[in-house]
């Protein structure tokens, strides 16, 4: 229930939008060893490694690994974090920005990206789908008439008279 949740989404949109900003961030040629694009980044991985984890932990790691896309989910955000990692250490330990290694990360942080905006979707689908399961309300049978065409079952003895029963005990059995 957490997981289609308001404050669910409301995270996952937040999430996208730092996702976005690293993105145009790199893609712009700015200084991607700036803080803001580091900080977005290791809250983003932070976040997401949880988010698996929780997936993980909540489903079982049997119907969890059952499923591909979680596989693919999974796989990107430990190589987002190898190459955030990688990118962290090649920069402190040579002071030099590893362009290739930028555009590996870029791409999978586009990636990540799609993914993103998948589970938002999802998320915004399973939420509208059980607003409109409790738009419906109860239908409350006591209150219908015989004109709304609802037919006990034949076998019911349930709220039954003993007329009723008497009919039923009478009746032949039924083929089925």
């Amino acid at each position: 229930n957490l997981k289609f949740s308001c404050g669910y989404l409301v995270s996952s949109v937040i999430l996208c939008l730092l996702c976005m900003v690293v993105m145009i961030w790199e893609l712009s040629g700015q200084d991607i060893h700036h803080w803001i694009p580091m900080v977005c980044e290791g809250v983003i991985n932070t976040i997401l490694v949880i988010d698996v984890s929780f997936d993980v932990v909540s489903q079982g790691w049997e119907k969890y690994s059952s499923q591909i896309v979680n596989w693919i989910d999974m796989g990107v955000t430990i190589t987002c974090i190898g190459l955030f990692i990688a990118l962290i250490v090649r920069h402190e330990s040579s002071g030099v920005y590893d362009s290739q290694l930028s555009q590996f990360d870029v791409t999978f942080l586009s990636i990540r990206y799609v993914f993103m905006v998948f589970r938002i979707w999802v998320v915004v689908s399973k939420m509208k789908r059980g607003a409109d399961m409790r738009a419906q309300g109860e239908v409350d049978f006591e209150k219908m008439d015989d004109e709304d065409d609802v037919q006990e079952p034949l076998f019911s003895t349930k709220n039954s008279t003993p007329r009723d029963r008497d009919i039923m005990a009478a009746s032949p059995p039924s083929p089925l």
